[in-house]
């Protein structure tokens, strides 16, 4: 698998005017944006060629849930941090994706979704895509440093 991509960002969001909003704005800060409206394709384009330097994943899609978006990635060895978007508490979310992600909250704060994007695009020059095993490493999978075992909140 190629290197990190420096600055793209794929956005995996169903609702129309949230994919707009969102997509508009990280367009305007600088990044390189990907937008799917549906989770499969999204899945498909982080395994081809270089992985996206950050996921920005809706909770509930029609077409694949979060899990198995997480669970697909995390089998492919793509450690590429997701970054969860959902008006749903941290209680009702699998423990399984709430391990393997970070986490804001709907309605979107607009400012801290880009710091939060943009330290995420940071994190991901730091570590490589993938272990040399071709699988998560030891040193922590998805942006979740080692040890935590729950996922950074954002409200």
């Amino acid at each position: 698998m190629s290197p990190v991509s420096t600055r793209q960002v794929l956005i995996v969001e169903d609702d129309y005017e949230t994919l707009d909003v969102v997509s508009h704005t990280l367009r305007r800060e600088g990044f390189d944006v990907g937008t799917f409206t549906e989770a499969r394709a999204a899945l498909e384009a982080a395994r081809r060629g270089a992985p996206p330097a950050l996921i920005l994943l809706d909770y509930v899609m029609g077409d694949m849930s979060a899990d198995a978006f997480v669970r697909e990635l995390r089998r492919e060895g793509v450690r590429t941090e997701v970054v969860l978007m959902t008006g749903m508490t941290p209680t009702k979310i699998s423990k399984e994706v709430l391990r393997a992600v970070r986490l804001i909250r709907k309605p979107l704060d607009m400012a801290r979704l880009v710091d939060l994007v943009t330290r995420g695009v940071a994190r991901s020059h730091e570590q490589p895509a993938l272990s040399s095993a071709g699988a998560p490493s030891a040193s922590g999978v998805w942006g979740v440093p080692t040890g935590s075992r729950s996922a950074s909140v954002i409200s």
